[in-house]
């Protein structure tokens, strides 16, 4: 029905919203390095540490970010 479709459409929307700021800041965290000087030696340690996210899901979100912002 239409009120199930706009549900799907908002959540889609937001979503779409949502990956790409998250890309964005995995981005900038990579760039400035932020790992060094923690308990992790690389990027990908850091971010499966400390969030919980696979090197490949990080990847993508990245990915997603440059697509639209390089």
């Amino acid at each position: 029905d239409d009120v199930a479709k706009r549900r799907i459409e908002q959540f889609l929307g937001t979503a779409a919203r949502d990956y790409y700021d998250l890309g964005r800041a995995l981005k900038d965290a990579r760039e400035r390095e932020v790992h060094r000087g923690g308990p992790y030696r690389t990027f990908e340690a850091y971010v499966r540490g400390e969030f919980g996210i696979s090197d490949d899901t990080a990847r993508r979100l990245v990915a997603i970010a440059e697509q639209f912002n390089p």
